[in-house]
């Protein structure tokens, strides 16, 4: 289980980011850490100017709100269908945290979903990941990086490519 001693080795190594997984349900993945250990984790990481990513899935926006407010996390990256108007909101509430919106991608289809995210105000990210069926990312498989291209080249905002335990970034304008 992840813990503030295994942060610290973590931080020490300067990375750009940590992501602070805090899913209690078993089904949507095993390794995860309470909010006050994120907490913690995130007050470390920004004594180094490390950015935290809140992960996220099926959380209302005032679930997300009060989260990120307990945690002190720098993104927010939303997995799940949540309707603009949502985002919207979360935006509204607060202004300053990064949302990172996450895509499955399983094919050509993709790409519209992903630019009507793209070209919203309440979103400052995309991020690509494969999906199979109901499962959104984690899937150990590769999608159609063509398509991840064509996301990237028609997107205003950041584009990060997830994959294994890490992203990369596609675009960044």
């Amino acid at each position: 289980m992840p813990s503030i001693e295994i942060a610290k080795q973590v931080i020490a190594l300067k990375p750009d980011a940590i992501g602070l997984y805090c899913w209690l349900e078993k089904e949507k993945g095993a390794n995860f850490i309470t909010i006050e250990v994120a907490r913690q984790i995130a007050a470390l990481a920004a004594e180094q100017s490390i950015e935290t990513f809140y992960l996220t899935y099926g959380l209302t926006v005032e679930e997300v709100v009060r989260d990120c407010s307990a945690i002190g996390n720098t993104h927010v990256q939303l997995l799940g269908d949540i309707p603009t108007s949502e985002l919207v909101k979360l935006k509204t509430m607060l202004p300053a945290l990064q949302t990172v919106k996450v895509i499955g991608v399983t094919g050509p289809e993709s790409v519209e979903e992903a630019l009507a995210y793209a070209h919203s105000d309440a979103v400052d990210q995309i991020l690509l990941d494969s999906r199979s069926g109901a499962v959104r990312g984690g899937t150990g498989k590769t999608h159609d990086w063509s398509v991840s291209r064509q996301i990237a080249e028609a997107s205003p905002k950041p584009v990060w490519l997830a994959g294994g335990s890490g992203c990369i970034t596609l675009r960044r304008p």
